[in-house]
């Protein structure tokens, strides 16, 4: 799969997640918090990951 199409699908998850919590009644406080730190750090990872690509 493309890394573009990937990458859309992975952020609108996210977006998706985030607007669905509170909805479900998990989207407050210490619940809210934790998932938009986890989001970040996934990102940060995701960039990280960047640099290790083999050119075949």
């Amino acid at each position: 799969m493309d890394h573009a199409l990937k990458t859309l699908l992975g952020c609108l998850a996210a977006f998706g997640l985030l607007v669905l919590l509170p909805r479900l009644g998990a989207g407050e406080g210490l619940t809210l918090f934790v998932f938009i730190v986890a989001m970040f750090l996934c990102h940060l990872l995701l960039a990280v990951g960047h640099d290790h690509h083999e050119d075949k």
